[in-house]
């Protein structure tokens, strides 16, 4: 039986809520609703008028870091409105607010976070599919798929349209993958293309305690940084890995150029030990759970 969190007591109510203002207020305005709802304050740095511009109406590429889920919600709140947006996101995703999937590309991974050798990871996982069901797919099957996924962000852009992803999956481990490389090769036919990095702070594994009334009084306030364009035919002469190895390096740098602000709360979190990876999955089971039971 697909089970969907549109169909949980209590929270279901929230999720259709949320899922039917999203025909209404659009794909970066239902992201603004939910922190607002949650009282989640953003900021937004950088963004001058000439990025506003690049951001509303020209074909361009967000590169972002992605130090937690909430960072979904929080990079396209950051954004500007405009229909031909799309998110390069974990199949997981899909479901949450059916009313968005069409801003939503897929990549396929539960066949790395079902990986029987982290049984813990694994068992989080399988928690959390008890509430949203989500595709598992043979590594194959799912390579495939991937492939063709990356193709169609690379057809968006090359269509006068924005793509967005971060291409170190979540936490801090260093790697990126090969996807940002190919899109960008693949997307080089259209040579007004702007490639523009985001940086997120503020947002942490705790996040999913933001939908328990009032605790994003205590919260960190989330912060988006943008970057310049940069034009995509500065990797013109590029292959798809040595475009990744480049664009990280780049990215790397100019995050560290950054000034970091630390509030009390984010100095405590950043001091506790990351989470095993895919533990999101338990604090939003907590967060439902505690949910159903104190809201009415």
């Amino acid at each position: 039986m697909v089970k969907k969190l549109d169909c949980l007591p209590l929270v279901g109510k929230i999720v259709r809520d949320f899922n039917e203002k999203s025909l209404k207020l659009g794909y970066q305005g239902i992201m603004r609703e939910i922190l607002t709802a949650t009282g989640t304050k953003l900021k937004v740095f950088n963004k001058n008028r000439r990025l506003k511009s690049i951001l509303k109406s020209e074909p361009v590429i967000v590169v972002s870091n992605h130090p937690a889920m909430t960072d979904v919600v929080v990079l396209t709140a950051a954004q500007e409105p405009r229909e031909d947006s799309f998110l390069i996101i974990s199949s997981n995703f899909l479901g949450m607010l059916s009313n968005i999937d069409n801003h939503l590309i897929p990549v396929h991974i539960n066949y790395r976070l079902l990986d029987n050798r982290d049984k813990l990871n694994n068992l989080l996982l399988r928690i959390f599919r008890k509430i949203h069901s989500s595709e598992s797919l043979p590594k194959e099957v799912s390579h495939l798929k991937n492939i063709e996924s990356i193709n169609k962000a690379a057809s968006i852009v090359k269509n006068g349209g924005m793509v967005s992803m971060f291409p170190g999956g979540g936490g801090k481990k260093g790697k990126w993958f090969s996807g940002i490389g190919y899109l960008i090769k693949s997307a080089m036919t259209n040579r007004k293309t702007k490639i523009i990095m985001a940086h997120l702070s503020g947002t942490s594994e705790w996040d999913y305690f933001r939908l328990i009334p009032g605790v994003s009084m205590i919260m960190p306030q989330c912060r988006v940084t943008f970057s310049e364009g940069e034009s995509i035919l500065n990797y013109s002469d590029m292959e798809p890995k040595e475009i990744v190895e480049r664009i990280k390096n780049k990215y790397l740098v100019w995050e560290q150029s950054l000034p970091k602000k630390y509030r009390w709360w984010e100095r405590i979190v950043n001091k506790i030990p990351s989470v095993p990876e895919n533990a999101y999955y338990l604090a939003r089971c907590m967060v439902l759970w505690i949910m159903t039971r104190t809201m009415s």
